[in-house]
């Protein structure tokens, strides 16, 4: 990666945050199925908050005219909680607003759940900000690979970058190798960040594709240690 490169990604998770909070697509493709969620995710706050469908592996969401299975998910980096109980569960502008942790969520810590396809997504989705630019010179000096630069109707320009496996220089005269398990991000010409891919197809492939900037904010509810229970997220 040259430097003017590494200057470029070192910008986009603040990008993020400078943003405030974004709507957030997620798609998390596994062997047993597909799941789908639609919200926002407020790097302001830290919080996000998505609505979540499931189908078998070949139906499609709207199989045989029947609303599959849906949930509410909010978390952060750091927790993430289910809203279990309602079929189906209530729209986002209505659960904003009126975020009750004692309504039937459900909480675990990070660590129960990042080994999980959605798990994963979920925490790289909570984790790319940062309220100042990462160091290039370190980008520079990773493992990071610019895999390149196409034509996008929409931006004009995007940008693939696979991210460093770790905040470390890699040994010298070493080459790095394209890796699907590490995170691959596509940005614009101004570091702004609009897909983020992990995974790889034999055990899950996760994909969050942002869209613009909103006014809404997400709650961070208090969560004691009583509150977090395990078995969370279900997939």
């Amino acid at each position: 990666m040259t430097t003017s490169e590494a200057q470029l990604v070192a910008t986009s998770r603040f990008q993020n945050f400078n943003a405030g909070t974004r709507e957030v697509e997620l798609r998390v493709d596994t062997p047993d199925g597909i799941i789908t969620g639609r919200g926002y995710f407020d790097y302001v706050t830290g919080a996000g908050l998505a609505r979540f469908t499931s189908s078998a592996s070949g139906s499609t969401p709207t199989s045989g005219g029947v609303e599959p299975p849906s949930t509410l998910i909010w978390w952060t980096f750091d927790d993430m909680g289910e809203l279990r109980g309602g079929v189906p569960a209530p729209e986002l502008s209505d659960a904003i607003p009126r975020l009750d942790i004692d309504a039937g969520w459900v909480f675990s810590p990070r660590e129960e759940l990042v080994d999980s396809p959605l798990g994963a997504l979920l925490t790289v989705t909570a984790g790319y900000s940062l309220d100042r630019p990462d160091n290039p010179k370190l980008i520079e000096q990773s493992d990071a690979i610019w895999l390149g630069t196409g034509a996008d109707d929409a931006r004009n320009t995007d940008i693939n970058v696979q991210l460093p496996s770790a905040d470390v220089a890699r040994s010298e005269g070493s080459i790095p190798r394209e890796n699907p398990t590490i995170p691959r991000v596509e940005i614009d010409a101004e570091g702004m960040v609009w897909r983020i891919e992990v995974g790889s197809g034999a055990h899950g492939t996760g994909i969050v594709t942002y869209g613009l900037s909103s006014a809404v904010t997400i709650p961070v509810p208090e969560l004691s240690a009583d509150t977090k229970k395990t078995g969370g997220i279900q997939e």
